[in-house]
């Protein structure tokens, strides 16, 4: 596996979401997943791409697990952070907005499951640039 198919394949791996994005939604909302994706990339994507290929996880299954529970995670820690909102009361704290943004979550999960869904998308790209050809020769070479 080339370090540049690897670098191509994360740079890459955020448009096809976001013309996904683009395609079912406004130009506006896509521009916003570029945003979101990269550093989720950066955070997640990346530890985890090195998980699955210490485990010798090759597969386009492992590839879109992975990426639906890094896009999950990445909804979760973007709604708890954005919970420590500035223009919030002072008597509120930042742990209890943190558990309301959970809570919000777990009543409506839609948001969470879309940018799930997305992350695999983002995910089975990544494979397609960097794993589809060469993770077989590796494999069949053990």
């Amino acid at each position: 596996m080339s370090l540049v198919r690897t670098i191509v394949g994360f740079l890459l791996a955020p448009i096809i979401p976001a013309a996904l994005v683009a395609i079912f939604s406004d130009l506006g909302n896509s521009f916003f997943v570029v945003l979101f994706e990269y550093p989720a990339i950066l955070v997640l994507g990346v530890p985890a791409h090195l998980i699955l290929q210490k485990r010798r996880w090759f597969s386009w299954s492992a590839y879109a697990v992975a990426g639906f529970l890094v896009g999950a995670l990445s909804e979760l820690l973007y709604r708890v952070f954005a919970a420590a909102d500035v223009y919030t009361p002072k008597d509120i704290s930042w742990q209890d907005q943190a558990l309301e943004a959970v809570a919000d979550l777990a009543r409506d999960p839609v948001p969470l499951l879309l940018v799930a869904y997305l992350g695999a998308v983002g995910a089975l790209t990544f494979w397609l640039i960097v794993c589809a050809a060469t993770c077989r020769s590796v494999r069949s070479a053990d």
